[in-house]
């Protein structure tokens, strides 16, 4: 999969899926694709109540990726998503995005670091 040498997935003790975006990174709509079909076999199907994103450093999503509303996961459970977004400029944007563009139906905050995410999302 070519989304392996851009994103990776790990578990952290609080038992939450963690998809991290590496720096520099240009996510695309089949990125994006690729990213919910690993959400599927990794939780079987039956989604997962708390998921945290971290965004690479001077990341950014092409205009089909925004669209795809990634976010909204119909697909899945989720209760709660952290963020973390290391920048001023990409924590607006973000914030405007989930507000405005995606909506989603689940609770979601934007952090500044990984600590805060994890103490959120526990």
């Amino acid at each position: 999969m070519c989304l392996q040498r851009k994103a990776l997935f790990s578990t952290k003790r609080i038992g939450c899926i963690v998809l991290r975006f590496k720096d520099r990174h240009t996510t695309t709509a089949s990125d994006l694709d690729e990213v919910k079909m690993m959400f599927a076999e990794i939780t079987n199907g039956d989604g997962s109540d708390r998921i945290k994103v971290i965004a690479g450093s001077k990341s950014r999503m092409t205009k089909e990726a925004r669209d795809t509303d990634f976010f909204a996961f119909t697909d899945y459970k989720v209760d709660k998503m952290a963020i973390v977004i290391s920048d001023f400029f990409g924590k607006v944007l973000g914030n405007w995005y989930m507000k405005y563009i995606t909506q989603p139906k689940f609770e979601y905050k934007i952090f500044d670091s990984e600590e805060e995410a994890d103490e959120w999302l526990k």
